[in-house]
């Protein structure tokens, strides 16, 4: 009601001032880009407190633009809409509207604003989750900004770039580009951004749980906003400082803070840090033993959540609904919301999402070691110029000149060899980190949710809640489920076992059929379910030298890939024969199924992270058996092999040392 009623003061404002001095035709066009200009210049100035005002304001001089073609009142008012739209919570409009304004802008060479605009668009990605595109719109951002030197936008591209990795949970590549971002504010001048990064620096420390970094980070940032009067960046100082509290279970200091930012929040009507406030008061209020104020925040944010398309916060409310419903006794109504959670969860931590994010940010970093080289291409050749008019004048100072660049190239290769061998550390350090990590998650969130459903459907039998059959279809999904995670257990045993080296491989005489046969009747039901049909083809005679237990793990889940990805009615073929001119004997698993992709082929000897899919009937998958599987072979001095297309089968083989049967 305050926005339109400033909206309406300012309308009839305007209609006064035209009322009492029309303007001549000659005039026209002037008044009117004047007109345009104001209306986009009180809209930005709204767009914190009342973006409302922001959106009826920017609407009114994009139609009056567009009737006189004003160019520049179509971009200002176009970028305001995406401000006002991002801050009301409606994500997708701010992405039109700061495209439609982005494209305008590179088209009339305004690149300042196309990029500034571009850095803006990031945000409502980041809000939706979409951090591959996010990525691509900052990057773009900082290629103009570096381009014309435009130092703030660059600060402001590399501030949200931070934020991608702070969504990311890669504390120390955030905190990198925020204090980057920081310094080339204050080089600029402009400290009016700061309370927001010290905020974001100050989560991350948090996250890490430095505690005394991390408050001296949420202090300056409240003091900065309350120097600024900036009722949006104190809002999230304050919601900080409560964050802060509650990380350390102190929920009595912690609850002044979120209410303090709760009202902020709703005189500004900011929505996405609201949501977050939502988020923390439920837990803050879980962590008093208030159920009921838990349950109500819980509330109102999976429905704020749900309307505005937050995946991220919608999967965290449905989570703390499901449990506090459990606690309760309504098993019915927590197993439906913890279905909802477990749902937005898998959309929104896809292992596609997590893959093509992967892809992005290495297209970042070439993009931006691109940039740089053509920047040092550039002062190289001013460089030699110079050095060409000194030779001309001056022959002994170009014999000093050749002397030093010879000896910044000999420094230059020992410190490209020094950083190729700390780079090279650190990828293997990052990479073992990586796939602990991959472990506990599988461990963490795929076991949790079958064993929460056996549980929830045993007590809903004891209860009575559901009718026989409603709890056999119930106890069918339960035990695929089961079947699947005691699959992922055993090869989770094997190679903990292997790990720790409790258990080294001892190598013997036995015949391959034997292995294919026994590894064949494991499967015999799940073969029957798809019905596939199995061809072994080896001789019975046919004999290695190898560990027997590794080379039946390998074989079991290579079958049990072939299984999962093949259709119905699909052929699988186990053979082994003898090469053609060495003493070895080629094993190979073949199938007419889905086939795999580039990238997933691609990853098979990185031997790092599990490759987890879904196989044709949507079976689970965790992908730490291809990593036993290569395990065991680099073990048995042998290596996996794979020829396969989408949509045309795989065929996956291996070599082993042939042995001779004993007469």
């Amino acid at each position: 009601m305050k926005s339109n009623a400033i909206l309406t003061f300012l309308v009839i404002v305007f209609g006064i001032l035209y009322g009492c001095n029309p303007p001549k035709k000659s005039d026209s066009f002037s008044l009117d880009t004047a007109h345009v200009n104001q209306l986009t210049a009180t809209g930005y100035h709204y767009w914190s407190n009342h973006p409302d005002s922001t959106i009826l304001l920017s609407e009114e001089a994009l139609g009056l633009s567009e009737r006189i073609g004003y160019t520049e009142g179509k971009i200002k008012s176009l970028q305001n809409l995406g401000i006002g739209s991002y801050e009301k919570g409606k994500y997708s409009a701010a992405i039109g509207f700061y495209n439609r304004a982005a494209s305008l802008a590179e088209e009339t060479k305004k690149y300042e604003k196309a990029a500034n605009i571009l850095a803006n668009s990031a945000m409502p990605y980041i809000s939706l989750g979409n951090h591959t595109q996010a990525l691509r719109q900052l990057n773009k951002a900082i290629g103009i900004a570096k381009k014309y030197n435009f130092s703030s936008i660059e600060a402001h591209a590399m501030h949200n770039i931070g934020m991608v990795y702070h969504y990311q949970k890669k504390d120390n590549e955030a905190i990198k580009y925020y204090n980057k971002s920081l310094k080339m504010y204050e080089s600029t001048g402009d400290t009016s951004r700061s309370t927001f990064i010290f905020c974001n620096i100050g989560h991350l420390y948090l996250h890490k749980r430095a505690f005394k970094e991390s408050k001296e980070y949420y202090l300056k940032a409240l003091e900065l906003a309350e120097k600024y009067n900036n009722l949006k960046a104190l809002g999230n100082a304050q919601q900080s400082l409560g964050a802060f509290y509650l990380e350390q279970e102190d929920y009595k200091n912690a609850l002044p803070y979120f209410l303090l930012a709760k009202q902020t929040f709703e005189s500004t009507g900011e929505k996405t840090e609201y949501l977050r406030l939502l988020d923390n008061l439920t837990n803050c209020y879980l962590g008093l033993k208030d159920s009921a104020n838990a349950y109500r925040f819980a509330q109102l944010g999976y429905t704020l959540s749900e309307q505005q398309g937050q995946l991220y916060y919608k999967q965290n409310a449905a989570n703390y609904l499901s449990e506090i419903l459990e606690k309760r006794g309504d098993l019915k109504q927590s197993l439906r919301y913890y279905k909802i959670y477990k749902s937005a969860s898998d959309s929104l931590y896809s292992a596609n999402n997590r893959d093509e994010l992967v892809r992005q940010e290495e297209n970042y970093k070439y993009e931006q070691k691109q940039s740089e080289l053509e920047i040092k291409m550039e002062k190289r050749n001013y460089l030699l110029l110079a050095a060409g008019i000194v030779i001309i004048s001056l022959l002994s100072v170009a014999f000093m000149l050749i002397r030093s660049v010879k000896e910044k190239k000999r420094n230059n290769a020992i410190l490209r060899s020094t950083n190729s061998f700390i780079e090279e550390q650190n990828e293997q350090l990052e990479a073992s980190d990586e796939f602990q990590r991959s472990l506990i998650h599988v461990i963490a969130h795929d076991f949790r949710l079958p064993l929460s459903n056996l549980k929830n459907i045993l007590l809903l039998f004891t209860n009575n809640h559901y009718s026989p059959s409603e709890i056999q279809k119930l106890l069918s999904t339960c035990y695929r489920d089961i079947v699947s995670l005691s699959e992922l257990l055993e090869n989770l045993l094997i190679w903990v076992t292997q790990q720790l080296n409790v258990r080294k491989l001892s190598n013997n005489r036995f015949v391959v059929k034997e292995v294919f046969t026994a590894v064949g009747k494991l499967y015999e039901d799940r073969l029957i379910e798809k019905d596939i049909s199995l061809k072994i083809d080896c001789d019975s005679s046919l004999a290695v030298f190898a560990d027997q237990m590794a080379i039946t793990a390998v074989v079991r889940n290579l079958l049990d890939n072939a299984i999962k990805f093949s259709e119905q009615n699909g052929i699988i073929s186990l053979s082994a024969h003898l090469h053609d001119s060495e003493n070895k004997v080629i094993l190979t698993i073949s199938d007419n199924g889905v086939g795999l992709s580039q990238e997933v082929k691609a990853k098979l000897h990185e031997n790092s992270l599990p490759i987890s899919e879904l196989g044709t009937h949507r079976e689970k998958g965790y992908g730490i058996g291809l990593l036993l599987c290569l395990h065991f072979l680099k073990l048995s001095s042998s290596k996996l092999f794979v020829d396969s297309n989408t949509g045309e089968g795989t065929r996956f083989w291996f070599e082993l040392e042939q042995a001779n049967l004993p007469d």
